[in-house]
């Protein structure tokens, strides 16, 4: 085999490696974007309690309650709870809530602490807390890996369509 064969064969092997390596395959494609529906189950799991509010607007009423007692679950005994008291519509209620994500929206469960719930109208012995959504640090870095998954993701569908062009280039050459 002459030099120049062998040259020749090195060239395109090369050739075929670097091509090789930017492709960007269906895998490539979808990881962010399976990524970014993660966090967004995330965010919405954090704040479901949000999303129903907005959801329902009209089947919900703004008032003050107020932690009456401080527990846990009746059960495990692990899981926090609290027991909040408020009035609406001249009725007093006492409901018992699992107070989980609660403290990462800056809400206290000390006995005494005033907070604004949503009361159902519907079933007024059923509450929210108001849990503002830029408190809660979570939501912040969950907000921040969407940033960079959407980031990832644009920058892959770059790097296909450039690809598509140099490989529609490369057909046009051999024609």
């Amino acid at each position: 085999m002459t030099d120049q064969k062998k040259m020749d064969r090195k060239l395109r092997r090369a050739q075929a490696k670097e091509r090789r390596k930017r492709q960007v395959g269906i895998s490539k494609r979808m990881t962010p974007i399976v990524m970014i529906l993660v966090v967004i189950v995330a965010l919405i799991f954090l704040n479901i309690n949000s999303l129903t509010h907005a959801l329902n607007r009209k089947s919900y009423e703004r008032v003050t309650a107020t932690v009456v007692e401080k527990t846990t679950d009746p059960f495990a005994m692990l899981i926090p709870m609290a027991t909040v008291s408020y009035v609406y519509d001249g009725n007093e209620y006492n409901e018992s809530q699992y107070f989980i994500t609660q403290p990462l929206f800056g809400i206290s469960r000390e006995v005494g602490t005033e907070h604004t719930v949503y009361v159902n109208t519907q079933a007024p012995n059923h509450f929210l807390f108001k849990e503002p959504f830029f408190v809660n640090w979570l939501n912040w870095l969950l907000i921040l890996m969407g940033g960079v998954f959407g980031y990832i993701w644009i920058k892959r569908m770059k790097q296909l369509r450039q690809n598509h062009k140099e490989k529609k280039s490369r057909r046009a050459n051999h024609e």
